[in-house]
């Protein structure tokens, strides 16, 4: 197993970053080692690398370790550019500084944007998020068209603007739907 320091200019918030990838229950993060341990695909090879902090928001510095020596360097590079550790992020929250996003950009201040570790499984993890959002989507449509709308021949129609939408009885139709009896 081979270890290397990693120094990033300040200021890059791995705290914040942390708490963003820990969603994913499929990522091994410890938040209270600020340590994240990351599935990497190099060719057909699968390598598990960890990333932990041992610095701070103003003076970043991290220790990468993992297996395959051979292979260091080519790891080194991967998680610099999927990590953001070579973004100049002070210059960025300067930049923003100027416009009306200055508030969150303080909040946020050196909150990397961290990249997904594979192409290929970020595309999956997309497409199954799409389809529950979707399936989910055509579900609150389907009961709204069918509690407000009108059905001729078999078709389904939305509610027109003409329409009267405030009449008691839709009011009351409204309720049972927010309240999804």
């Amino acid at each position: 197993m081979w270890k290397q320091t990693i120094t990033v200019p300040a200021p890059y918030d791995f705290a914040h970053a942390l708490a963003r990838l820990a969603l994913d229950p499929l990522l091994a993060v410890d938040l209270e080692r600020q340590r994240i341990t990351m599935p990497l695909h190099l060719d057909d090879v699968k390598v598990p690398v960890a990333v932990e902090s041992i610095g701070t928001k103003d003076a970043p510095r991290f220790i990468v370790s993992g297996l395959h020596p051979e292979r260091q360097q080519e790891i080194i590079e991967r998680i610099s550019h999927l990590f953001q550790w070579r973004t100049p992020l002070a210059s960025v929250h300067r930049h923003f500084q100027a416009t009306e996003l200055a508030p969150l950009f303080a909040r946020y201040e050196g909150l990397p944007l961290v990249l997904d570790f594979d192409l290929y499984f970020c595309l999956v993890k997309c497409l199954i998020h799409q389809q529950l959002h979707l399936k989910v989507g055509y579900r609150l449509t389907e009961r709204f068209v069918k509690t407000f709308g009108e059905e001729r021949d078999g078709v389904w129609f939305y509610r027109s603007a003409s329409e009267k939408a405030h009449s008691f009885r839709g009011g009351m139709k409204a309720i049972r739907f927010l309240n999804m009896e």
